[in-house]
């Protein structure tokens, strides 16, 4: 199945004028010259030097078609996304499109997609995608009326988006395209793995939903999704499963666990329970004074209440709000106790915080900083503020 040409026309007088003036002179010689051809003429030599593989004579001629009017060249797109036009024209256009086109000609990029051509589409859309942010709500509402493989397509560009944005896309595609569910799971899992920011609220419900029983087509994905974004609020659902009877999935299950607490229990149902209701006596019962020692004029109470804190592996990023606070504190031996125990927590909502106390006049602050950074992301940076900002904007 083929998006259609039809499918996706947008009614504009300035399009439908273009339209007639690009076939009127489609058959028109003219000069070799860029200023003296006319853009059907240019277009044609593009879809030979795109076809034959020569880059930089395409590079040339896209310069070329760069001094006609846009309506022109989307016009000559549409044309191209006929669905009696070869691979080689669609591809072409689909060049074109990536070196001009805008969030509103995604939908023509679709249209122009032909078998055997996934790659040609996916980096179009990338390419648009990386110019114009509009691009992820478009594809938003074009997805789920999409072929299967295309819908394939859309989630893979999103995925090299890499922004919050972008996370929340694969998670609402996930929740509404079941045809794609499995790679969106998968793909959120990995993307939000590799950056700097935590996952968003969205894509974790999503995942949770799933998880507790929701989509279970995608149940291992979803697990390993959890996982990878360690996600602390899947814990009792993860160690429910470790009495499933499939081994994947309680190998899974159990893989998520490490991953999101950094215990090695292995796949002992009794030991993570025991573990997972020592953490919720512990929220239950001492956290508020862990918490209220925190603020102590006593160093050595909040040294007790930091190293306290640094042993607790559920609720990572709310152990982390909790200590961010204290890496401006006053005494430099506080602020750097306060790092050394964000970089244990690994809670990703602390980048932020840590890459401003790498301009904390105290080195010794700053350098256990930088550390924390370094475990947190697993960026291999210099101990430099505007490095660090540059890598992990936001």
């Amino acid at each position: 199945m083929r998006i259609t040409l039809s499918s996706w026309r947008v009614t504009h007088s300035g399009i439908a004028m273009a339209i007639a003036a690009a076939s009127a002179i489609a058959g028109e010689p003219g000069a070799r010259g860029a200023a003296h051809r006319t853009a059907t003429s240019v277009f044609a030599d593009l879809v030979e030097s795109h076809r034959s593989g020569a880059s930089a004579q395409s590079e040339s001629l896209l310069d070329a078609l760069s001094q006609h009017p846009r309506p022109v060249l989307r016009a000559i797109a549409e044309r191209a996304a006929e669905p009696d036009r070869s691979l080689d024209v669609a591809n072409a256009a689909l060049l074109m499109l990536r070196r001009f086109g805008a969030h509103e000609d995604v939908a023509l990029g679709a249209a122009l997609h032909r078998e055997g051509a996934d790659a040609e589409l996916q980096a179009t859309w990338i390419a648009i995608a990386t110019r114009d942010s509009r691009t992820l709500t478009v594809l938003d509402g074009l997805v789920r009326t999409l072929p299967g493989e295309v819908q394939a397509i859309a989630v893979r560009t999103v995925e090299t988006v890499g922004t919050p944005e972008a996370a929340e896309w694969l998670a609402r595609c996930a929740q509404r395209v079941p045809e794609v569910r499995c790679e969106a799971l998968a793909r959120l899992g990995r993307m939000v793995e590799s950056k700097p920011f935590p996952a968003p609220e969205e894509a974790l419900a999503v995942v949770r939903n799933v998880i507790g029983g929701i989509g279970s087509e995608a149940l291992r994905e979803a697990v390993v999704a959890a996982g990878r974004m360690e996600d602390g609020d899947s814990i009792p659902h993860l160690v429910a499963m470790l009495a499933e009877e499939d081994p994947g999935l309680r190998a899974d299950a159990a893989w998520a666990l490490q991953r999101i607490t950094g215990l090695k229990l292995r796949e002992r149902r009794e030991r993570w329970e025991d573990w997972y209701a020592s953490e919720l006596a512990w929220w239950r019962d001492q956290s508020d004074q862990a918490f209220d020692d925190l603020q102590s004029p006593e160093a050595a109470e909040r040294t007790r209440a930091l190293m306290e804190i640094s042993s607790h592996r559920a609720s990572r990023d709310r152990l982390a709000s909790k200590v961010i606070p204290l890496l401006e504190h006053e005494e430099p031996e506080t602020a750097k106790l306060a790092a050394w125990t964000l970089r244990v927590l690994r809670s990703k909502c602390a980048v932020g915080p840590l890459i401003r106390a790498l301009d904390r006049s105290d080195p010794e602050v700053a350098r256990e900083a930088w550390h924390a950074l370094r475990g947190i992301t697993r960026k291999d940076l210099p101990e430099d503020a505007t490095r660090w900002r540059a890598a992990c904007p936001g």
